[in-house]
């Protein structure tokens, strides 16, 4: 039998992880070497194992399994005739079938204990097969633990490790002769590193430690040789090809021959002849000489504390109260109450590694299995009396005290107040606070509050503190009888109170405690369900920080983001990641079937006559579903972290609904995610979709928040290496802020908000990748129908999808292409895939030549000044955005202010006495900075400051040092009276640009050349007309929000730009819930709405009914609910009652 052929018996009945057939030595270096009669065979579910145990035993069985295995996959006549005759040929030559007996493999100890009995003919070749059975129950020290951490010597002998409790009849090992071995990989066996190591010298044995938990190689081992000579040898060789092949090796005289190499255990060759001697499976092994178990023992204690000192999560306080087996808490609870904090520990140790963001408070307490009657106020005096019995036990010597380390560990709770005044105040309280969780809908009537949940929190004063409740009070059976002691005088002292008052209500309650006192003098008790179970409470890292950091102050704001960036750069850095993926490759092929099975289209029911390579190596791989994956992760994995990235991978494969992966040709590779997997901590806004792009010299992203979303693409530069790594670090959280913001923005337009971010690399040509992100976007949104070029798809999102994008920084130029580009790829969108495209030759319609932008900003100026009966003439601007821009130009035309200041890229430019507005209009018709400004038309008390300036004397005698500082904080000197937010005022350029994605979906192609497109370089009169009436629309859309917030500041003084964001919030969340109502099904109602949202040249030129007909029909339901919101939100403000909505509604169809 072959490893081939038990895998091909084996596999039908589960995934397997590996196969192993131990062998014998050959006496002859011609002879290839035997089996030793028995096998290995590890599933990767126990349950698949007892199925195939069951089934199997004591089955005949044959060399040529695998070829019979073979022939019955084989497809077409030739196939099935090569893999026949191929199994004829093993069958000449292959033994009798014999019946095979299947069981459950043990550990070396229980093996020993079985066999110790048993007759032996041959006590050499015994002890040979002892060192190949599997070791489940190796006992591990500080070194397999925290390798790295110590020195060298950190290593146990083995012989006292691994010592049975009735040992062999054999001499224990001479001291030295033991070596402890490193950096094996994963999939080594025990018969290859006894093979490895057997040219030394004679090897009393080599074992690999395994990691009980989870049953795999730990990556460490132990050989042991018969005399001392031999170990030395290798240690010898060991340290010559350290300091040959790293720079850490022994200190010499001599110049080493590789002064540039670099200090890692994996960088040598393998297969050079100097280091072959190490090398296992592509690894070279670290060597070193083992120690005793008391030396282990207090290397394992100064490890254990340095890893605590160095985890910034504190996840060893997991641990603290749980009663494991050689805990004495152990010996005093019940099984099942052992059972329940066991699995509670695994729970929270699996939620603590899954989450990186998380972590284990070091003065907050969970208290849990609290009796239904236990207050805050109880609570509290559990804690402190729990403090003070620890003290009086410790010092009548019925308690150990805390360790010098926990004495020394001066944690304070974040919400300690500490005394900065110098005022002398009574000493703080030991408990911050106590907290029972109560329901809020079900009511206690004996107290009068909710009804307790079970389970509260204490925050101690310090995390001293903190440990002596825990350890006094978690499993102690006293507590019950003193919490109903504290139960009864608190209810003694309400019912005191009560009867003072006098009331019903108050005569009724008291009536109720009287019943309970006396239910209590009786010996009913309300008991808790079993002792109280307390841990250290697991709490979100930013959560805390969000306790003591103040977010309305904007640099506490910014100094909490950072902390947040750092955290998740420093727990998963890219280095980090790649060696994870690098240690499971098996994983990972795992991870891409898995994969595989879900987007490959020729595996979703396709039956192809001639089936790709592909496709026949995937069908045989082995197939783990999500819960299996997950399961062999978590007992494959060696640590959190490695859990993390692997458990990560998994999220992405769950994660994708589409991708262009299998597409036969493409230019860059793009995934279609669903957003779900973002935790809402971090990203409080669920987006609706997410595009995450990877091409060969760029990433990006695209985030929307609605299914009908538009958006800028933006191009992110990166000065230098270090400004690129920050990019990449922060690139998705910008787009997603990106995103939002131009959600809020997007209010009152069908479209919801979107953004795209694309990071080209350092030397990469921008406008290459933007083609190659388009490109690739559009994949995923067209079925490809080209065989061999573009074929289709496997679609999990089920609905198609449009995406509608706009220029932004660095992409103003490449608008023309991408919609061309859609025109070529056959998508029937093109003509509204992109916006502020080319007017004469592609339909566009220019913010900047229409004054769009502008327009919106005017409306709030007019608002203004009408509302203060105020001319403009008479007002004084500080501008910020210059002439050369179209939003600060078209500011400057349209305008009769006196305009004192404004600020561009170039510099500062200040006249209190006005700026002289020919000059300005000037340079607004010219697009020039105000360094073109003609400085002679300055009074004496002007100035400009340009940003190449140094050591400027102003007017005033204020000497200017920086000019480049004094431009990037000019806009804090000056002051203004009234601020309008950008989501309002700003939103003139959206709204255009969604009436032009509008005009592309409701005219067939024909109809938008002939009446969007210049003739002879000149406008059509469709197509000013419909410019006409999109500025109409923006005046209309930027005075109705004008007029809500200044209404709302006048009823509630709020600060505008707070209402802004009411209004955009509450306009939005309005917009979605009217989507999922039946109100657009309403036929009247429907072309009552779409009649104010269609632009009044579409509807002359096309028809309402056929615009309804044209417009795809998500895009009109959004369109649909977004014109109801606006329309009610603008008129009753953000505060309106469901009443409110429902007479707007009710007017409405009056109407229709």
């Amino acid at each position: 039998m072959t490893v081939d052929d038990l895998r091909a018996v084996f596999l039908p009945y589960g995934a397997l992880y590996d196969v192993s057939i131990p062998l014998q030595e050959s006496k002859k270096e011609t002879e290839s070497p035997k089996g030793r009669g028995f096998a290995f065979v590890w599933f990767v579910s126990k349950t698949d194992a007892a199925k195939a145990m069951e089934a199997i035993n004591g089955v005949p069985l044959r060399h040529g399994a695998a070829e019979q295995s073979t022939l019955k996959r084989a497809k077409g006549k030739k196939g099935r005739e090569a893999a026949k005759e191929a199994l004829e040929k093993v069958q000449e030559n292959a033994q009798p079938a014999r019946p095979v007996a299947v069981d459950w493999s043990v550990s070396q100890k229980e093996w020993l204990a079985q066999e110790q009995d048993a007759p032996s003919d041959n006590e050499e070749e015994t002890t040979e097969q002892d060192a190949e059975q599997p070791e489940e129950n190796n006992t591990s020290t500080a070194e397999e633990d925290n390798e790295g951490d110590a020195s060298n010597e950190e290593a146990l002998d083995d012989d006292d490790a691994e010592t049975p409790s009735e040992p062999p009849k054999l001499a224990a090992p001479e001291a030295g002769t033991t070596l402890f071995i490193r950096n094996l990989p994963y999939q080594a066996t025990e018969a290859e590193l006894k093979e490895l190591f057997r040219s030394f010298g004679p090897l009393r044995y080599a074992r690999i430690t395994m990691d009980t938990s989870t049953n795999r190689s730990r990556g460490t081992g132990f050989v042991c040789f018969w005399n001392r000579e031999s170990a030395d040898a290798v240690l010898r060789e060991a340290a010559i090809v350290e300091s040959e092949t790293t720079a850490t090796g022994l200190e010499s005289s001599l110049p080493k021959s590789n002064p540039f190499a670099v200090p890692s255990v994996i960088t040598a060759d393998p297969s050079a002849p100097l280091v072959s001697k190490f090398s296992l499976h592509g690894r070279v092994l670290n060597v070193v000489r083992a120690v005793t178990r008391e030396t282990a023992t207090h290397l394992e204690d100064s490890a254990r504390r340095a890893r605590e000192k160095g985890d910034k999560r504190n996840t060893w306080l997991l641990r603290e109260g749980v009663p494991f087996p050689t805990s004495p808490l152990a010996h005093h609870l019940s099984e099942p109450e052992i059972e329940r904090r066991m699995k509670s520990f695994s729970i929270r140790r699996a939620h603590l590694s899954a989450n990186p963001s998380l972590h284990v408070s070091k003065t907050r307490l969970a208290v849990h299995q609290l009796p239904l009657f236990v207050s805050d106020k109880i609570l509290k005096r559990l804690a402190l009396f729990a403090v003070r019995s620890f003290h009086e036990e410790v010092k009548s010597g019925h308690r150990r005290d805390l360790s010098t380390d926990e004495k020394e560990d001066t944690t304070l709770s974040s919400n300690a107040k500490k005394n900065t005044d110098g005022k002398k105040r009574p000493p703080p309280s030991i408990v911050i606070q106590s907290k029972v969780v109560r329901h809020n809908e079900r009511i206690d009537p004996l107290t009068g509050r909710g009804r307790s949940r079970g389970y509260g929190f204490l925050e101690m004063r310090s995390f001293q503190h903190a440990l002596k409740v825990l350890r006094w009070a978690n499993g102690n059976k006293e507590v019950s009888e003193l919490l109903v002691q504290w139960w009864r005088e608190e209810l003694r002292s309400e019912k005191k109170k009560l009867d003072a008052k006098g009331a019903d209500e108050a005569e009724l309650r008291s009536k109720r405690i009287s019943t309970a006192l006396d239910n209590l003098e009786a010996g009913s008790k309300s008991e808790a369900r079993g002792v109280l179970r307390i841990e250290f409470s697991i709490e979100n890292i930013t959560t805390a920080l969000r306790q003591i950091i103040d977010e309305e102050n904007s640099h506490q704001a910014a100094v909490l983001n950072d902390i947040k960036l750092r955290l998740r750069e420093e727990t998963f850095t890219r280095q980090s990641i790649y060696e994870v993926i690098k240690s499971f490759p098996h994983i990972v092929r795992l991870l891409y079937v898995h994969f595989a099975h879900i987007h490959y289209p020729h595996l979703k029911g396709s039956r192809e006559i001639n089936p790709t390579l592909s496709h026949q190596r995937l069908t045989r791989e082995t197939l783990l579903s999500d819960e299996q994956m997950h399961d062999f992760i978590i007992q494959s994995a060696n640590n959190s972290h490695e859990r993390q990235v692997l458990l990560a991978l998994l999220t992405f494969n769950k994660a994708v609904l589409k991708t262009n992966f299998y597409t036969p040709t493409k230019v860059a590779l793009s995934f279609r995610l669903d957003p779900s997997f973002l935790p809402t901590s971090e990203y409080p806004h669920k987006p609706f979709g997410i595009f995450f792009i990877v091409g060969a010299e760029f990433r990006g992203f695209h985030v929307r928040f609605r299914d009908v979303a538009r958006g800028g693409i933006r191009i992110i530069r990166s000065r230098n290496r270090e400004n690129y790594s920050i990019n990449q670090r922060t690139l998705f959280d910008e787009n997603y802020g990106l995103a939002r913001t131009q959600h809020l923005k997007n209010k009152d337009i069908p479209e919801g908000g979107a953004k795209g971010t694309i990071l080209p690399n350092m030397d990469a040509d921008p406008r290459k990748c933007f083609e190659k992100y388009v490109d690739s976007i559009i994949d995923l949104l067209i079925k490809g129908t080209t065989p061999g070029v573009k074929e289709p798809i496997v679609d999990l999102v089920g609905n198609e999808e449009i995406l509608f994008l706009g220029p932004d920084e660095g992409t103003a130029d490449f608008m023309d292409w991408g919609a061309e580009h859609a025109r070529e790829r056959g998508a029937p969108w093109w003509k509204s895939f992109t916006t502020g495209k080319t007017a004469a030759t592609l339909g566009g319609v220019p913010h900047d030549v229409f004054g769009m932008t502008s327009l919106s900003v005017r409306q709030y100026i007019f608002g203004i000044l009408r509302k203060n009966n105020l001319r403009e003439e008479d007002i004084t601007k500080v501008q910020t955005g210059g002439p050369d821009g179209d939003l600060g130009s078209n500011e400057i035309l349209l305008s009769k202010d006196k305009t004192i200041t404004i600020i561009d890229g170039s510099g500062v430019i200040h006249d209190p006495n006005g700026l002289d507005r020919e000059e300005l209009v000037r340079l607004a018709k010219l697009r020039k900075m105000i360094s073109n400004f003609d400085v002679s038309k300055l009074s004496r008390q002007g100035y400009r400051v340009l940003v190449e300036d140094r050591n400027v004397k102003l007017p005033s005698g204020e000497i200017i040092s920086d000019g480049v500082n004094f431009r990037n904080q000019a806009h804090l000197l000056y002051k203004a009276d009234l601020f309008v937010p950008y989501a309002s005022a700003n939103k003139g350029g959206v709204t255009s640009s969604s009436l032009e994605v509008l005009v592309g979906l409701g005219l067939t192609d024909e109809e938008y050349i002939s009446n969007m497109l210049f003739v002879n370089n000149e406008p059509t009169s469709f197509y000013m007309n419909y410019v006409h009436d999109i500025q109409d629309i923006i005046g209309r859309n930027a005075e109705g929000e004008f007029e809500a917030i200044w209404r709302e500041h006048e009823e509630t003084s709020k600060p505008r730009s707070m209402i802004s964001t009411e209004l955009s919030t509450t306009l939005n969340s309005i917009s979605q819930d009217i989507e999922n109502t039946n109100l657009y099904d309403q036929e009247c109602l429907r072309k009552t709405v779409l009649s104010h949202v269609f632009p009044a040249t579409l509807v002359q030129q096309v028809g309402i009914n056929e615009l309804i007909q044209r417009v795809p029909a998500s895009y009109l339901k959004s369109a649909f609910a977004a014109q109801v919101a606006a329309s009610f939100v603008y008129a009753k403000g953000p505060r309106a009652s469901h009443v409110d909505f429902y007479n707007h509604i009710s007017s409405m169809l009056e109407q229709s």
